[in-house]
């Protein structure tokens, strides 16, 4: 495991600053602190999205000029005044306790207009293909931004070079009203082999010094992506994975079976790592049902090899925004500026069920689970009723003068009647008593225990 975190949007840094010292104070603490879910990864928007107050990019020009050159790119009052205070104070935290900063994840929601065949941030595709000057354009507009933040002090751990490439073709016209750029899987392949790489080995940002992840899409579509980005030797190369949304799965309550497969189709060699979970429309302060699909998504994601789980907004508003676009979305913290206070959702502490318990460095182990009675199993006992994630953490610790595993397990109980979970650890537990849990209906339980 790598790690979790959640995304240093417009929306949620500049509500997160909005409250009172101490009380945005506590809001970080509870995400970055020890006492808190101990996020330690990020994901940090290139610009404007639909969670921003207004459309904009860092090189915005009347329509009809260019500037391949980025001579008049430019961070925005929304960098200086939100964005980077919040993740100084939050590395700030980090450090307090001797921990590395954030490992940040940036991805790019729009090209600026100009670089775009129908000249607007919403839509469109960048004009001509990787030998024309909009692609390269595009590459080096990726990198300034790495190196604007990094005279701040905060440099990216990763990067995906599109946010949703596929949303925009998938979803249709009249649905995508917010900043995005559509790749069809052979102009992103092209873009990534002739483009983005090469410039990033030229930037001296070779893979050792930033991860590059594909795709940051739903499942929908990926294998076509997959196959074309990977066909290249030097994108091969150089990526570390995929990143995935949930949309396709979390949001829609269906198998993950897809998921499952998605992972047995990557080879072996590359990550996985989910990097954006939201329920679309209005909040739903306390729904407990969305704590569980949070859980659940978490647990099945482990489960299929994510290295990672990254939340999207940090916070937004008792509305569901500021959005634009009026994207209106729900967050695992709602921020109430006109009372200066804030909530911590379900989902918040389904969140903190996983991140808690299964740390950065741990080992997600393979885990069988088996009804009592193996005859009820079709009937009784839906394959997807109860749920489990278990893992080893990296460090063992000492009892009684012996070295011992240190163990993380995490279940969910979806059906609407408790369930006994009895646990056996091979090699463990398997000869001794296990260890037995009565699990409420509609309820998550999180053990640590040593072998």
């Amino acid at each position: 495991m790598l790690g979790y975190g959640g995304a240093f949007t417009d929306s949620a840094t500049r509500l997160i600053s909005g409250l009172p010292d101490k009380v945005r104070e506590r809001a970080l603490n509870d995400y970055f602190g020890e006492r808190g879910l101990d996020y330690n990864m990020a994901r940090l928007p290139i610009a404007g999205t639909d969670m921003s107050t207004r459309p904009y990019s860092y090189d915005d020009l009347p329509i009809g000029h260019q500037d391949f050159e980025l001579k008049h790119f430019r961070l925005q009052p929304e960098d200086f005044e939100h964005k980077i205070p919040t993740i100084k104070r939050a590395n700030e935290i980090r450090r307090e306790r001797h921990l590395e900063p954030l490992k940040i994840m940036a991805a790019s929601w729009s090209a600026p207009a100009w670089m775009k065949s129908n000249q607007h941030l919403v839509q469109g595709r960048l004009i001509g293909n990787s030998s024309g000057a909009y692609y390269q354009a595009y590459a080096r507009y990726l990198i300034k931004f790495m190196h604007e933040y990094k005279q701040y002090n905060i440099s990216m751990w990763a990067l995906t070079p599109q946010n949703e490439p596929h949303t925009p073709k998938r979803v249709g016209p009249m649905k995508i009203n917010f900043n995005s750029v559509n790749f069809e899987p052979e102009e992103m392949a092209d873009f990534l082999a002739n483009n983005l790489v090469p410039s990033l080995m030229d930037a001296n940002l070779t893979p050792d010094k930033l991860k590059l992840f594909i795709w940051d899409d739903t499942l929908d579509g990926l294998l076509k992506y997959q196959q074309a980005a990977l066909g290249a030797k030097n994108v091969r190369d150089y990526t570390l994975g995929l990143a995935l949304h949930w949309y396709s799965q979390g949001l829609r309550e269906i198998s993950y079976k897809h998921l499952y497969e998605a992972r047995r189709r990557l080879p072996a060699r590359y990550s996985m790592i989910s990097t954006e979970a939201s329920f679309i429309g209005r909040p739903k302060p306390g729904n407990w049902e969305r704590g569980q699909r949070y859980a659940r998504d978490l647990i099945e994601n482990l489960r299929a090899g994510s290295v990672g789980w990254i939340d999207w907004n940090l916070a937004l508003d008792m509305e569901g925004g500021p959005t634009w676009s009026r994207n209106f979305l729900d967050a695992a913290m709602l921020v109430d500026l006109e009372r200066q206070v804030y909530y911590k959702n379900p989902m918040f502490y389904a969140l903190g069920h996983v991140s808690r318990f299964i740390k950065p460095g741990s080992h997600v182990l393979p885990t069988e689970l088996r009804p009592f009675r193996p005859e009820l199993a079709p009937t009784k006992y839906p394959s997807d009723e109860l749920v489990a994630v278990a893992a080893e953490l990296e460090e063992p610790a000492w009892l009684d003068g012996v070295l011992r595993r240190r163990m993380a397990l995490v279940a969910l109980n979806r059906s609407n009647s408790s369930r006994r979970l009895e646990v056996k650890v091979r090699g463990c537990l398997a000869k001794k008593q296990p260890l037995r849990l009565e699990m409420s209906a509609k309820s998550v339980t999180s053990l640590a225990f040593l072998c």
